[in-house]
């Protein structure tokens, strides 16, 4: 490629993307310029089945945390594979924010610094299967440490990430790491069952989500609401397929032109969304999975909104809806700190303290190296990682 026709692609690309925003904001121009007057109770009640409230969005009433303990998990991890050892080294820390009348007063668990735990697989994975074996280990560790701090009773736990853990492969896994997620979700079964006891709030918080969930209830919805609503008809004289346009978007961008800072989206049922994923999601015991709802959350006018889900032990609607609004209203002051990075701070905190640089495996591998020597064919990196010249 000549440098000239390197932008020219620049252009075309810069083009299709201008295209793209324009007839995103047309299409949700009048999807919020209606919204105020939407009323999903109109609708048929087979079509309610998954959602949770009347309204597309909410305007959240802002909580103050005066009194509140808000805990925060998150876990580190650093992994390789070496030729005949995976090794993965992992941190998970909890950082617990107790409000009163100024600054929170700070605690993490575990109290000190300690040195990651090192776990370490001889089984032949696959390149697949060696990442995934890392990440259940970080997962493993993360609960571990949410079910240790249920001994500090604090009002709501916030988890990075989803609080069902998630296993996209299903067929051909080495046989230790399918029993590996079957414990972790015992353990995360366990969780939801002691926060509920104990009245405790557990909600997780995506930060990236490709997700289209929101956008599929939405195509569902809106061949009815334009029969029923005027305002939504100018859909139809649009130059534009609207189902194509649903289709080729993502929930975070088409609510972050929808959601104003301070609204929540519709609150909708996850267990529709888990069918749709691997056969493996059975394993989890269905109660819980109905009991998980989601909803997205905008706490700044220049960061995608967030992805919550929450757990919602509860069956009528108006309890639900309630849960889900407290939730929100603890997780949105915690999250509007900076005008461009909506992460509740009590997680960023806990992300800060679990971090790992590389030197923690590069102390490992060496150790190991004084105690076999360099020449152990088990641990000879990989060529692509050593090559001489």
């Amino acid at each position: 490629m000549v440098f000239s026709e390197f932008f020219t692609i620049l252009d075309r690309i810069a083009e299709r993307i201008l295209k793209i925003e324009e007839e995103r904001d047309r299409f949700n121009k009048i999807i919020e310029q209606a919204k105020e007057k939407i009323d999903l109770a109109l609708l048929p009640d087979n079509l309610k089945q998954n959602i949770w409230g009347n309204r597309l969005t909410e305007k959240l009433k802002e909580s103050s945390l005066r009194g509140l303990k808000v805990a925060g998990i998150d876990g580190g991890l650093i992994s390789k594979s070496f030729h005949g050892i995976d090794i993965a080294i992992t941190r998970a820390v909890a950082a617990i924010f107790e409000y009163r009348k100024d600054s929170p007063k700070v605690k993490y668990y575990p109290e000190d610094p300690q040195f990651p735990d090192v776990k370490t697989a001889f089984n032949p994975y696959s390149t697949t299967e060696s990442e995934l074996f890392a990440n259940l280990e970080r997962i493993n560790a993360e609960i571990e440490v949410a079910l240790e701090i249920l001994k500090s009773r604090p009002d709501i736990i916030l988890l990075d990430g989803s609080i069902l853990p998630q296993l996209r492969e299903r067929t051909g896994l080495d046989s230790s790491l399918t029993n590996k997620y079957n414990v972790i979700v015992k353990k995360y079964e366990q969780l939801f069952e002691e926060v509920t006891e104990n009245n405790i709030f557990l909600a997780g918080c995506i930060k990236d989500t490709r997700s289209r969930r929101f956008l599929t209830i939405l195509s569902q919805l809106l061949p009815i609401l334009i029969n029923k609503f005027p305002q939504l008809k100018k859909i139809l004289d649009s130059d534009y397929n609207y189902r194509t346009l649903l289709e080729r978007n993502k929930d975070s961008d088409f609510l972050y032109r929808l959601l104003k800072v301070g609204e929540r989206s519709l609150i909708f049922d996850y267990h529709d969304f888990a069918n749709q994923l691997p056969r493996v999601f059975s394993i989890f015991n269905q109660y819980w999975v109905e009991k998980i709802k989601i909803f997205y959350l905008k706490s700044v006018a220049f960061d995608l909104p967030i992805r919550i889900e929450v757990l919602a032990p509860e069956s009528k609607a108006e309890r639900i809806i309630s849960i889900c609004n407290r939730v929100a209203s603890i997780i949105y002051p915690l999250s509007k700190h900076h005008f461009e990075f909506a992460v509740p701070t009590v997680l960023i905190e806990a992300d800060a303290k679990a971090r790992m640089g590389g030197e923690e495996l590069d102390f490992v591998y060496n150790s190991l190296s004084d105690k076999l020597g360099k020449n152990s064919p088990l641990l000879f990196k990989l060529r692509r990682n050593r090559r001489p010249f």
